[in-house]
């Protein structure tokens, strides 16, 4: 399993010291044998959340780190973003509503479960206590769901952010074609892009990494690499 470093927060412009492994560091308040999230360990490839159906869960994130799919017209799978420790998904549990896409497992590891109807009989530290990561997780998808109304280059520095600094640090073997696709951009366009981004010194290319963090972030706001 690819160690997940806390550069993984980039995407959500959270930065905290490192990845949530016990319950000792657990934001949402290590209550340790009190505590009545369940923990447990999943494995690469499992469905957390099912696309089309109601979360009857929250899932705090301890170290796993989760990929987010949607399917086209067409049957075909997309993976939009990416989740890591320290997230809280099943929002959508709370009001009743359907999952817009599948959350499957991408680095197995650690996560904690809570029933959703836990959450209205909880006690009030711990609804206070999920009240910044889900309003983070809530913000998050509304960017992504407009993310094919934004500009290339907010769509080259979000996937640059989540996937080679957050996760491998490589495009693990994809083509640089398999990759505009899954932006929903040109080849071409990806290409131009990148190259701006090394012109500028924010990248460097053979092989793909990035040299400036902040100069992604900055591109991600405004839409001009």
């Amino acid at each position: 399993m690819t160690a997940v470093p806390p550069e993984f927060f980039a995407s959500s412009e959270r930065s905290p010291e490192r990845p949530f492994q016990g319950c000792a560091d657990c934001l949402l308040g290590g209550r340790g044998e009190d505590c009545p999230l369940r923990r447990q360990t999943v494995a690469d490839g499992a469905t957390l959340l099912p696309s089309g159906e109601v979360p009857q869960q929250l899932i705090h994130l301890k170290s796993a780190v989760v990929e987010l799919i949607s399917t086209t017209m067409a049957g075909v799978e997309r993976r939009y973003s990416l989740r890591g420790p320290g997230a809280v998904l099943g929002w959508q549990g709370l009001r009743g509503l359907p999952s817009c896409s599948e959350v499957r497992v991408l680095h197995g590891g650690e996560i904690c479960t809570l029933p959703v109807d836990r959450v209205h009989t909880g006690d009030v530290k711990l609804v206070a206590a999920l009240l910044e990561p889900l309003t983070d997780e809530l913000a998050q998808t509304g960017c992504e769901l407009h993310l094919s109304k934004q500009p290339a280059a907010t769509r080259v520095a979000r996937f640059l952010l989540s996937e080679i600094v957050c996760v491998s640090q490589t495009l693990d073997g994809r083509t640089a074609r398999s990759v505009a696709r899954q932006l929903g951009i040109r080849h071409e366009t990806l290409s131009r892009v990148l190259k701006k981004l090394e012109a500028n010194g924010i990248i460097a290319r053979s092989p793909l990494r990035v040299l400036d963090r902040e100069g992604l972030q900055r591109v991600v706001r405004t839409g001009v690499a």
